[in-house]
């Protein structure tokens, strides 16, 4: 899963890298265009061929004509100057907005975990809440809770099985330590589900069913 998701990110980056070129490359043309006409360019060649056959008697002599009559020099010039100007602002632009993009997916994720971590802290308080009344029924509706959220999260984790039952089968070759607790908050909850008529369940029982999810969960990370 790890490779898998590596592959995604170099996938992500090469993506963001074509972008960021095409993008500066449309610019680049944008501004040569502009600012250098065609007829400007196709008379480069010509240009520099004159300046060396009418002034090449004299080097200083020749530079200060040459420069005076020439304005194409300076428009070459400044057009050059402005192109690495703007090639390297558009350069810095593309590189914050990378940046930008990977500061917010980084704490995205963040926002997730936390997200969700907060939801199952509400969960299990619900579920304490259940176990801190008076009534038979909450301190049952609470066993219930906590069962499905096992059996949710061995699913999560990756223990194959049809049922919650199964999936502790399953979590035998996985080396769940605290897989006992598991089975017997699991078995307690089939026999009040099944046979609470002829056993009914006391306050004190039900908080230690209610402990050994506690253990389970949190070895699963979810506590």
């Amino acid at each position: 899963m790890a490779e898998k998701g590596t592959g995604g990110k170099n996938k992500i980056g090469f993506e963001n890298d074509a972008i960021d070129y095409a993008i500066l490359a449309f610019i680049l043309i944008a501004v040569i265009s502009a600012s250098l006409g065609l007829e400007d360019i196709k008379d480069v060649p010509q240009f520099l061929k004159d300046g060396y056959e009418t002034y090449s008697g004299s080097f200083i002599g020749a530079f200060i004509p040459w420069v005076t009559l020439h304005s194409l020099f300076f428009k070459t010039t400044a057009t050059l100057i402005m192109v690495l100007s703007v090639t390297g602002i558009t350069y810095l632009l593309l590189r914050l907005r990378r940046v930008n993009v990977q500061e917010y997916e980084k704490y995205k994720a963040i926002d997730i975990e936390s997200e969700e971590a907060k939801a199952r802290q509400v969960q299990w308080e619900i579920i304490l809440k259940h176990m801190g009344s008076e009534n038979h029924a909450e301190w049952k509706l609470g066993i219930l809770e906590a069962d499905n959220i096992l059996d949710e999260l061995l699913e999560e984790r990756g223990f194959r099985g049809e049922t919650l039952g199964d999936r502790l089968k399953f979590a035998e070759a996985k080396g769940l330590k605290t897989l006992n607790d598991a089975w017997e908050a699991h078995k307690a909850r089939n026999k009040i589900v099944h046979e609470e008529a002829t056993s009914p369940l006391n306050k004190r029982d039900a908080r230690k069913i209610i402990d050994l999810y506690e253990k389970v969960f949190k070895e699963l990370g979810y506590l």
